[in-house]
């Protein structure tokens, strides 16, 4: 919460601000160890795979592809 504040007083629009997390690879001990903390409604990218984001939104964490948050095909 304190991060997007600083973000939407800087400026940037909420709809537009996403909250990333990066690690090396999912077999990391950093991942592993972190990943039940990670916050709804962010993401975690990989070193490992670069193309993909996990999205961590509604129920569930899926694997996307990061050109569909970049509005690309």
């Amino acid at each position: 919460e304190a991060l997007l504040a600083v973000a939407t007083e800087a400026g940037f629009d909420p709809q537009h601000i996403g909250f990333v997390t990066a690690y090396m690879d999912r077999s990391a001990a950093a991942f592993k160890k972190t990943m039940d903390a990670l916050a709804w409604n962010s993401f975690a990218w990989f070193v490992s795979e670069p193309g993909c984001l996990v999205s961590l939104r509604g129920e569930t964490r899926q694997l996307r592809l990061l050109s569909e948050f970049m509005g690309q095909s």
